[in-house]
């Protein structure tokens, strides 16, 4: 968790006994951290197979990412964007696993103008394969939010929750890099 202030915060073990008891610090709070405006943790290509790696979208549009981070903090820093125009639009982050042949090293991106876009395998190609989900001016320009999880029948991190600002929350679930998968209705709106 990335703190207004800067300070970054790993809760360690978080399940229904632990909840958020297991803090522990990562960064004091700085300067720096608080350009961070977006991260997703996953197994992006730290050479484990432990989900400990932090892609982190920075303000001025820079994005890195950090493998093996432990409670001795951030390790090995990685740029895969320089500074740019174009990642200040990304609005949700999210690790997951849309390519089998590549393991759960995917990155999920929902775009202000409404685009979803994949890039597989990050740890390996860094940003340069990108799967288009969605194409700009789609709806997903009004989600209030997406995340990426193991939500369906099997353990796959490739179903992606939307939440809308009317309340409802939908599934895609099993979505691939070629497409994103049929959308069920989970909440309806209120």
């Amino acid at each position: 968790m990335r703190w207004t202030n800067g300070k970054v915060t790993l809760y360690k073990d978080v399940n229904e006994t632990n909840k958020l008891k297991n803090a522990i610090q990562l960064k004091a709070p700085n300067s720096t951290w608080t350009q961070a405006v977006g991260m997703a943790a996953g197994r992006f290509g730290g050479g484990n197979t432990r989900s400990d790696d932090v892609v982190v979208q920075w303000a001025n549009g820079r994005v890195t990412f950090f493998t093996n981070v432990d409670a001795n903090g951030f390790h090995a820093e990685s740029r895969l964007a320089a500074p740019n125009g174009t990642w200040p639009h990304a609005r949700d982050l999210a690790a997951g696993d849309f390519n089998p042949s590549t393991g759960d090293q995917d990155l999920f991106v929902r775009w202000s103008d409404g685009e979803v876009t994949v890039y597989d395998n990050i740890g390996t190609n860094q940003l340069k394969t990108e799967h288009q989900l969605s194409p700009a001016k789609s709806g997903f320009r009004s989600s209030a939010l997406a995340a990426v999880g193991a939500f369906g029948g099997d353990t796959a991190r490739n179903d992606v929750v939307v939440a809308w600002p009317n309340g409802r929350l939908t599934l895609n679930g099993d979505t691939t890099t070629r497409s994103l998968a049929r959308e069920r209705t989970l909440v309806p709106a209120a």
